[in-house]
C-alpha cells in the first residue's frame, strides 16, 4: 500500500497518513522503518526548522512497484480478504508479499 502511494513521487509522513486513513500512526511509522531497512523506501531528512522528512521509493522500490500494484488489484478483485470490513488483513497480506519480493530483488539484482 505504501509502495503504491509513493509510486507517484516523494511524500511527507502527514501526506501518507491522509492517503491511508485506516492505518494507525504507529503502524505507518513501523512499516516505513521496515521498508527503509529493507531498501524499498528512501527517507530524506532536510535540515530545516521545523525538520522536514520525505519518503520516496528506492531503486528496488521502483522495480517492485508495478508488481505490488498488480497484486493489490488482483487481491481486491479475487479475494474475500479485500473486503472493506477487513482492511488490516489485506494490508498484512500485501506487506508479507512485499517483504518476499524485496528479498528476491535484493538477492537477484539485475
Amino acid at each position: 500500500m505504501i509502495v503504491a502511494k509513493l509510486d507517484s513521487g516523494s511524500l511527507r509522513f502527514s501526506e501518507l497518513r491522509r492517503l491511508m486513513p485506516l492505518i494507525s500512526q504507529q503502524s505507518l511509522t513501523t512499516q516505513l522503518r521496515e521498508l527503509e531497512r529493507d531498501g524499498v523506501v528512501r527517507r530524506q531528512v532536510y535540515a530545516e526548522v521545523p525538520a522536514r522528512v520525505e519518503y520516496s521509493l528506492s531503486d528496488v522500490g521502483r522495480k517492485i512497484s508495478p508488481l505490488m500494484s498488480s497484486l493489490m488489484a488482483w487481491d481486491m478483485n479475487s479475494s474475500s480478504c479485500a473486503s472493506p470490513r477487513n482492511p488490516r488483513l489485506l494490508l498484512q497480506r500485501i506487506d508479507r508479499t512485499l517483504e518476499t519480493c524485496a528479498c528476491r530483488v535484493a538477492m537477484h539484482p539485475e
